[in-house]
């Protein structure tokens, strides 16, 4: 048996961010709001790197998706973002930041082939 799913985080994280080489994430759901220790958080799920994976965007995150593609979650489905990888220089550690893909001929079929690829 496969124990990568027990030992990777159901979550995007810095790590996956990081060692993933396009960056690009397919937004696959509407979220849910989930309790969190830091309080009633939006999760949606995503697909990063051919894997299905939860992501919980920061305030940064949640501006800049606002920005790009309005305050409703439901049309921010099948959307592409970039994932970077920044500092935060307030807690002294890393942080992931979403962006709008600034290449609107990049399509859904092309990041999951990217994706895949990746991922052998």
């Amino acid at each position: 048996m496969d124990i990568t799913r027990f030992i990777e985080s159901e979550y995007v994280d810095v790590k996956m961010v990081s060692e993933s080489t396009n960056k690009k994430v397919i937004i696959l759901t509407d979220g849910v709001v989930e309790d969190t220790k830091f309080g009633k958080r939006l999760t949606l799920t995503v697909s990063i790197m051919a894997k299905i994976k939860k992501y919980t965007p920061n305030k940064i995150s949640l501006e800049n998706l606002k920005l790009a593609y309005g305050l409703m979650t439901e049309s921010w489905v099948n959307k592409i973002i970039e994932l970077r990888v920044e500092s935060d220089v307030n807690n002294n550690r890393l942080r992931v930041v979403a962006h709008e893909i600034t290449q609107p001929e990049v399509t859904i079929k092309q990041v999951e082939l990217e994706n895949v690829i990746e991922n052998v």
